[in-house]
């Protein structure tokens, strides 16, 4: 499944793969695809429908 979520650092939109099998609740680190640096996703939502919310905070 493919969102997009808002670096954190340059505000530009990255796309990004989610793996609804990783379940509801997921955080981890992806590299913003502009400018590199590193973001802290949250990913909350309902794997069963493929609904998620991601957010992105700075990383640290």
């Amino acid at each position: 499944m493919m969102t997009t979520y808002t670096c954190a650092y340059c505000g530009e939109i990255n796309d990004l793969f989610i793996d609804p099998s990783g379940g509801d609740h997921q955080e981890f680190i992806e590299d913003c695809q502009i400018c590199c640096r590193p973001n802290l996703l949250k990913m909350t939502g309902n794997a069963e429908a493929d609904v998620f919310t991601v957010t992105a905070e700075v990383e640290g």
